[in-house]
């Protein structure tokens, strides 16, 4: 029971320091945040802080590793030449890694998208996704790399203007249209657009 406790006391103070470097992030670079500034905002002292991380280069590894894992879960096993046809499935697993993240993703996207950490981000979900999909589509290193790196920015670009917008579009017609782009391209945009007038 007690080590029950603690795991569960451990979560939150981590969850409590992730949830305010996240915050931080949003106002300040991220090498420019101090132990004292998270630990003023989390709620802890500094020692605390010290008891979980060395300092806040492990602090940022581990948040990066948390969305690289949550990534990989929700694209695991997807079978591209299905997806290729459909894109809600792409869009359901989107939209899974965006709720489970959501304060995360919430915060990061307010960045400037040349932030570093958001760069570093979309460097990994990169070679994520070509390890996922190497064997699925067939074309050269050079030329997977080139299409990860524009859906991915293109994604990341749309998310960002969304997290910073009223909100008023539902996240799903987003993703959904998203999902489009990245299976079918514009011609597949004004063609889904076109289907509902008629």
């Amino acid at each position: 029971m007690d080590k029950i406790k603690t795991d569960r006391r451990v979560v939150k103070t981590r969850k409590a320091i992730h949830n305010a470097f996240v915050e931080l992030v949003t106002t300040k670079d991220a090498r420019d945040i101090t132990v004292r500034d998270l630990a003023k905002l989390a709620n802890i002292n500094r020692k605390t802080f010290y008891n979980h991380y060395n300092d806040i280069n492990e602090l940022i590894d581990e948040i990066e590793n948390e969305i690289i894992i949550a990534f990989d879960e929700a694209m695991a096993g997807i079978d591209l030449s299905k997806a290729l046809e459909d894109p809600v499935e792409i869009c359901r697993r989107l939209l899974a890694i965006g709720y489970n993240l959501k304060d995360i993703c919430a915060h990061l996207m307010k960045i400037e998208y040349d932030g570093a950490l958001v760069r570093k981000i979309a460097s990994a979900l990169i070679s994520s996704i070509k390890k996922t999909s190497a064997d699925q589509i067939h074309v050269d290193d050079k030329t997977l790399t080139q299409m990860m790196e524009f859906v991915v920015a293109g994604m990341l670009q749309n998310y960002q203007t969304w997290f910073n917008s009223d909100r008023s579009e539902p996240i799903e017609e987003l993703t959904l249209r998203i999902g489009r782009l990245i299976v079918s391209g514009l011609n597949g945009v004004r063609d889904a657009y076109l289907n509902q007038g008629e």
